[in-house]
């Protein structure tokens, strides 16, 4: 669904398998516990990078996760942001608004 490529040129993916979320970290899977979301309603998905942890964010903060992750990901700037597959250029699905904080310029 959403491809960022970092200064360091690592990549991080955000995207749907069976219908729940799925992270990875240049190329490292993430389990990330939320809800399925293949029911045919829309929904929001938040990601936040924080000092040790990724938290994620379902509908709005009705569905919340922490994640433990390594600092490497401090003060790396985001380089390239696609929306779809990376490979193929496409999405399957539909994709309403796809923002990037750009107020903050490291994450």
């Amino acid at each position: 669904m959403l491809t960022l490529k970092l200064s360091s040129n690592e990549t991080i993916l955000l995207g749907l398998e069976n219908g729940l979320v799925h992270y990875s970290f240049d190329g490292t899977s993430i389990p990330v516990t939320l809800p399925r979301v293949n029911d045919g309603h829309w929904h929001n998905i938040e990601v936040k990078w924080m000092t040790a942890e990724i938290w994620f964010g379902l509908d709005f903060g009705q569905f919340e996760a922490t994640v433990p992750f390594e600092a490497r990901i401090q003060n790396l700037h985001v380089s390239q942001v696609y929306v779809g597959n990376l490979e193929e250029r496409s999405v399957t699905g539909c994709v309403q608004v796809s923002l990037l904080d750009l107020a903050h310029t490291k994450i």
